[in-house]
């Protein structure tokens, strides 16, 4: 089922690196559009006259401190917010590194290389005002590594899952200016004996919070159900072990299509998936880099489709687009689903590329949907782009 990328006919993206690049202060890792509500707040009057077409972005960055012993190195970062045109409008320095983030109306939670949940408010002048910290059970702190993931449930600033260095997932229940955790699974990926680091985490956005997807290093991808015992591994309620050959790093929910979601793996592929059985994907691609991250965006004329933004590590970004036969939304997924690689991006920096992170940026298409603006990451060249897609 699987197709290499052939890279040939494709249309590589222009863009103008003078007024769409942008150097941020450390490694540019995590990256996220702003939500109505946070760029209202953040911009102010500003942002009110853009809300249709934002043009700003949230970047979290980290790096490790210089002049220390490396085991003895602590890791600082920050949430920059940048404008389409490259200009820095605003940065909060956070008391380590930001290793992912998303936003949930005007908050935003980031997952932290201390093995810390941090919830933040966007305030004027792109500025953020902290709310909560996470604060680890009595006996265990520090088990549980870096939080390498984070996603928010559907109810408006709940229930926030978390996935860590040490394979564990969380769940934690945001209340005023505490986060509570309600969730703890332990081991939930792990091989060989040893815990692996769970790269990535996500509800199932039509579930109520009840259900989690997670993927980890041993490459394997589970499926946990909430509502009933889930404190290891064992209390999976599904899992595949078989499909990915390398780890599982990124999992994304479709927008609209209740049964499914899309991964991501150190394998170089996207795969798509029916939730009610993950033995086999509905279709997939190879993109010639591991992947890690992936974003929805919908085809406003289409239904039936919807375009992918793939952030391929050394590889640069991709997108795809998958076509699903049937257009009504509340159908059951047909297996005859398909993904196809329609546009590519290149930072241009040789070896030293890592795309680590990537957006779509506009709200809608321009010009039937001919017209894509999309903002991506290069991790140990400290740099964002800007660039734009226009299908051939």
């Amino acid at each position: 089922m699987s197709r290499v990328c052939d890279l040939s006919g494709i249309n590589m993206a222009e863009f103008e690196p003078e007024m769409r690049r942008y150097a941020t202060e450390y490694h540019a890792c995590s990256l996220e559009s702003l939500p109505v509500e946070a760029a209202g707040v953040l911009g102010g009057e500003e942002a009110s006259l853009s809300l249709s077409d934002p043009q700003v972005y949230s970047c979290g960055i980290y790096e490790l401190e210089d002049g220390t012993a490396r085991e003895d190195r602590t890791r600082k970062g920050a949430v920059e917010f940048i404008s389409t045109e490259g200009e820095l409008k605003g940065s909060h320095a956070m008391s380590s590194g930001v290793l992912d983030l998303q936003w949930s109306r005007e908050l935003v939670a980031c997952a932290m290389s201390t093995g810390e949940l941090h919830v933040l408010k966007a305030a004027a002048d792109y500025t953020l005002e902290p709310m909560a910290v996470s604060v680890a059970e009595e006996g265990t702190e520090e088990t549980e590594g870096y939080f390498l993931s984070v996603d928010w449930g559907q109810d408006v600033n709940s229930d926030i899952a978390v996935s860590t260095q040490e394979g564990s997932l969380l769940v934690y229940r945001l209340s005023e200016t505490c986060l509570e955790e309600m969730v703890h699974i332990t081991g939930a990926h792990s091989m060989m004996g040893g815990n692996m680091p769970a790269w990535t985490t996500i509800f199932d956005p039509f579930s109520s919070n009840r259900r989690l997807v997670s993927g980890g290093d041993d490459m394997k991808m589970r499926l946990w159900d909430l509502r009933g015992p889930c404190a290891t591994a064992s209390d999976a309620a599904a899992t595949n072990s078989k499909t990915h050959t390398a780890g599982v790093t990124f999992l994304k929910w479709h927008p609209t299509r209740e049964h499914c979601f899309a991964s991501g793996s150190y394998d170089e592929s996207v795969r798509l998936w029916d939730d009610r059985n993950v033995r086999t994907p509905v279709a997939e691609m190879a993109v010639g880099g591991g992947v890690w991250r992936i974003k929805w965006r919908l085809c406003d004329a289409d239904p039936s489709s919807a375009l992918l933004a793939v952030a391929g590590m050394q590889h640069g970004s991709s997108i795809l687009r998958a076509d699903f036969p049937i257009a009504d939304v509340d159908s059951e997924m047909a297996e005859e689903a398909s993904l196809s690689h329609i546009g590519a991006y290149d930072f241009g920096t040789g070896d030293k590329m890592l795309n680590y992170g990537i957006d779509f940026l506009n709200s809608s298409t321009d010009d039937n949907e001919r017209k894509v603006t999309l903002v991506s990451s290069s991790f140990y060249d400290n740099l964002v782009d800007v660039w734009t897609w226009t299908a051939p």
